[in-house]
């Protein structure tokens, strides 16, 4: 959990060195509803520098930014922050992205909540991923400018087809800063605003007749109904995704990463020469130093999704792998046409279809007999009929 700083409700002020577009001006990027986006005028050429001021230090968990407005868009920008207000250069150049894509979320895996945030993490609502978003990590020489950040500045400096230069919309995610814990105005403001958002959030549901997150549909009888919310144990959350982990892998430094989020960091790591490394300490991976699989959370993951996967919405499940029933799914083996009991080992291959365990070996690379779909033995995952195991 993280709160978004790029907000005029926390005493953010923005700035910058050029002309924007009537319509299209700097202050947009403030807004949190209706944002049309800023874009430079047409006579303006790269680079366009923008400054961000925050109200207190801060430490930064991710950098989102939406780069295409109507037809135009950027392709590439750089970062610089600064601790001190009174700079007038910034001095720490943090990272260089160029991407294809409308979105660039730029994460730092330094990132560490502190004792500040533990009062208003209960009373923001979760990050959501945006689609056709490119991922880029802080490198480990640039992971502690992150931290107690006064102002960050955004260069952009290439637009698609050599147009002009937007921003759809800048959202800064991170944590006060823990030296600021002895400023009353500052924490007051915190707690003024996380409550206006709770607030909000609850009401935008209830206008849309929406259920409360993980709240139990009563009118099925659910065994849970009696229970508001359906709380999902932090070991299951991903901390740099902050999505639920489907193959929780141990690293050497103690802490517990999904093996989609660890691949993806390692072939970043590796497209700048770097041997695969804990992205916590930075320390290289040896032969008897390495992560593996964390067997005992992984149960515990799949027993819960097994058991609340009605409940969950489809954001809160996980997106790569899902593990666990659908009442639609085909309950009978592809093979044998047994139908599974509740006590058996059942796998699901690719295509959704099911099969026994005894016959699990008969299929291997080869087609379901169903579909006649190809199966790939790395697309084969243990099925739960919803049931304690």
């Amino acid at each position: 959990m993280a709160i978004n700083f790029v907000t005029s409700k926390l005493g953010t002020k923005i700035s910058s060195n050029q002309v924007f577009a009537d319509g299209y001006e700097l202050q947009n990027l403030l807004l949190e509803n209706l944002n049309p986006g800023c874009r430079v005028e047409y006579f303006v050429k790269p680079p366009i520098d923008i400054v961000f001021t925050f109200m207190c230090p801060i430490d930064i968990r991710f950098i989102v930014c939406e780069l295409k407005v109507g037809e135009q868009k950027t392709n590439a920008f750089q970062v610089f922050v600064s601790k001190d207000e009174k700079e007038q250069k910034f001095t720490h150049q943090c990272s260089f992205i160029e991407t294809n894509k409308d979105c660039a979320c730029l994460t730092n895996t330094k990132y560490f909540q502190n004792h500040l945030m533990k009062k208003f993490v209960t009373q923001l609502p979760k990050f959501s991923s945006i689609d056709n978003c490119e991922t880029i990590y802080v490198s480990r020489n640039h992971q502690p400018c992150f931290m107690n950040v006064k102002r960050l500045q955004l260069r952009l400096l290439k637009a698609q087809n050599s147009s002009v230069c937007c921003l759809k919309s800048v959202k800064i995610f991170g944590q006060p800063n823990h030296s600021v814990a002895k400023d009353k105005r500052i924490i007051e403001a915190l707690t003024v605003y996380c409550k206006a958002k709770s607030e909000e959030s609850r009401n935008e549901r209830e206008a849309k007749g929406q259920k409360r997150p993980f709240e139990p549909d009563v009118e099925k009888g659910a065994a849970n109904a009696e229970i508001e919310d359906l709380n999902i144990p932090e070991e299951f959350i991903d901390p740099i995704t902050n999505e639920i982990m489907t193959i929780p892998m141990l690293l050497p430094s103690g802490k517990t990463l999904d093996k989609a989020t660890l691949d993806k960091y390692l072939k970043n790591e590796a497209i700048w020469g770097r041997l695969p490394n804990d992205p916590f300490t930075n320390k290289a991976f040896t032969k008897d130093c390495e992560p593996i699989l964390n067997n005992a959370l992984k149960l515990r993951i799949d027993l819960f999704l097994s058991k609340n996967n009605e409940t969950l919405s489809s954001h809160q499940l996980p997106t790569k792998r899902i593990v666990g029933g659908y009442s639609n799914t085909n309950k009978s083996c592809v093979l044998c046409k047994c139908v599974h009991q509740n006590d058996e080992q059942v796998y699901k291959l690719g295509c959704g279809h099911l099969i026994c365990r005894q016959n699990i070996h008969i299929l291997f690379d080869k087609q379901c007999l169903r579909c006649d779909k190809q199966i790939n033995s790395s697309e084969v995952v243990r099925f739960f009929n919803n049931v304690p195991i």
